[in-house]
């Protein structure tokens, strides 16, 4: 299933072309907050507002909250 639909990277593509600042919500309580530069199916590289990046692995990622809401094409769900 190489070209599987996912949901998440729907999001994160759209977040990342609209060069939105997301907030980040991490497993250990931290909060993190930047525009999305890139990601593969493990990582999210964003772009801070002090000039670094800052790679997250998804699997620590509890939630994402993007700036406004994020539409999805319902004939690919």
């Amino acid at each position: 299933m190489k070209n599987a639909f996912v949901l998440q990277d729907i999001v994160l593509n759209q977040i990342r072309r609209e060069r939105s600042i997301a907030y980040f919500s991490m497993i250990d309580g931290r909060e993190v907050s930047g525009k999305i530069h890139g990601f593969d199916h493990e990582t999210v590289i964003i772009d801070l507002a002090d000039g670094n990046q800052m790679m997250l692995y998804k699997k620590n990622i509890l939630s994402v909250l993007p700036p406004k809401p994020v539409l999805t094409d319902h004939t690919s769900l």
